[in-house]
């Protein structure tokens, strides 16, 4: 796996952890006193206790992830993909809503633009490739373009000030709650992945403006998938 990121809970208990196991060591070695059984008894003996329960859900939380990836991915628009399971390393927090990196590259046969997606639906595309890593851009990444399809009409997606818009005529017939997916018109992009629904629907002299609500929560992405095409 790749570089787990903590939140500031999860690394004052590290560091806490790191410290009395540092404590507990020196006491190992140098005091074989009654005092320091008691003492050991007190401290080391629950820290490694949730020490290895943290280790345990962790496990546990990375394996149901899998089996839902598995589970969501299983339809027919994806025999002729390859699904490559990547743990996201680094989140800049200048661009969260934009980028994030995966411990997946090059070496793993990812290249730029391929669909990345969540349990959920899809999530972004592949930015930059390098050797074990590659950035990933998000779908609210502004002035990003994506090709889709509603009510099996195909339609071009924009990102603008972190919100996903379809132009459409009003002839369509587009209502709240329909199903936005990914077209297939492209090589690297599997037809028929969930991105979202229309949330909302603007009225506009020319034809209609949808606004739409990505169906995977981007605000704590831990594991992902790739969609990599076998023939690549």
């Amino acid at each position: 796996m790749g570089k787990l990121i903590l939140g500031d809970n999860m690394k004052n208990k590290v560091l806490y952890l790191i410290f009395f196991l540092f404590v507990m060591s020196y006491i190992e070695l140098n005091d074989d006193s009654r005092f320091g059984g008691i003492l050991r008894d007190i401290i080391y003996k629950p820290i490694v206790i949730e020490n290895n329960a943290l280790i345990d859900n962790l496990n546990e939380e990375v394996k149901k992830e899998n089996e839902e990836l598995k589970r969501m991915l299983k339809v027919s628009s994806l025999t002729d993909f390859e699904i490559v399971y990547a743990t996201v390393v680094e989140r800049n927090m200048t661009y969260f809503l934009n980028e994030l990196t995966i411990n997946k590259g090059a070496n793993d046969g990812l290249k730029k633009n391929m669909i990345v997606v969540t349990n959920e639906g899809v999530v972004g595309k592949i930015k930059d490739v390098n050797e074990n890593t590659s950035k990933v851009k998000l779908l609210t990444s502004d002035s990003d373009i994506m090709q889709v399809r509603i009510n099996n009409k195909n339609m071009i997606m924009k990102s603008k000030n972190n919100k996903l818009i379809i132009k459409a005529n009003k002839e369509d017939k587009i209502k709240i709650g329909d199903k936005v997916i990914t077209s297939g018109l492209l090589d690297k992009t599997p037809q028929g992945v969930l991105i979202g629904i229309v949330d909302n629907i603007n009225y506009e002299n020319v034809g209609l403006s949808l606004e739409i609500k990505m169906a995977a929560h981007t605000d704590d992405l831990r594991f992902v998938a790739v969609l990599k095409r076998k023939d690549n």
